[in-house]
């Protein structure tokens, strides 16, 4: 709970509406009590943003795709960058319980080759698996591996990892792109890459700080699995 933004709203509300003139479609306040919400939409992206007593929370997306490695050069990460930068001072945040980054990614593999996506997955999981699955359950048409864990920095992380499907853009998007998100079919992986820390300092972050540095851990990974799977 933040007793500096709930005594400062009509701030707050000034500083999401005008700390990047012009950027929000709409803002105002949401659903939930005592909490405002806004929202960009272009024909390339769309931009969601709600801050609430205790929460900063917001999605970008992309339907024809952008390179990993360069979603903290994009506009609108900077604009919500600096957007987040003066809540986080007006909420007088200095301690945070959670601070994440959640990635929905789409890659080729480096090797082309003949099979499919499902198959080339696949043999990542023993022969015997397999084969004892395919007899007592049928075909295998699409599959994930999870993995939970931290690395030596603290980061925790969920991984889900599988072969692309048409249907995965569908079912993360908030928007409806239709046609405009088919060029991401031509892909073979799909990532669901949650990366996560809790319970530390944010006085000496930004979003872009800590952000820029989980996204290329993501990336590395991203690029290992595209050259190791054959």
């Amino acid at each position: 709970m933040s007793y500096p933004y709930l005594d400062k709203r009509g701030t707050a509300l000034k500083a999401l509406s005008e700390t990047v003139e012009g950027f929000w479609t709409t803002v105002g306040p949401a659903t939930l009590p005592l909490s405002f919400a806004a929202e960009k939409v272009d024909q390339t992206s769309h931009t969601v943003f709600s801050w609430e007593m205790a929460n900063l929370n917001g999605s970008l997306e992309w339907p024809t795709g952008i390179d990993i490695e360069r979603v903290f050069e994009n506009p609108e990460v900077r604009a919500c960058d600096r957007i987040v930068k003066e809540a986080l001072k007006i909420a007088d945040v200095r301690f945070v319980n959670r601070a994440g980054i959640r990635l929905f990614c789409v890659e080729k593999f480096a090797k082309r080759q003949t099979g499919s996506a499902v198959e080339r997955v696949a043999g990542l999981v023993a022969p015997a698996f397999r084969e004892g699955l395919k007899e007592t359950m049928g075909r295998t048409d699409d599959f994930a591996v999870i993995y939970e864990g931290s690395s030596e920095d603290g980061l925790a992380y969920r991984i889900q990892m599988g072969p692309y499907l048409p249907k995965n853009p569908r079912m993360v998007f908030l928007r409806k792109w239709e046609e405009l998100s088919q060029p991401l079919d031509e892909n073979d992986l799909f990532f669901d890459i949650d990366i996560f820390e809790k319970t530390f300092s944010f006085s000496e972050h930004s979003l872009f700080r800590w952000g820029s540095t989980k996204v290329t851990k993501a990336a590395n990974f991203i690029e290992f699995c595209a050259k190791n799977i054959r």
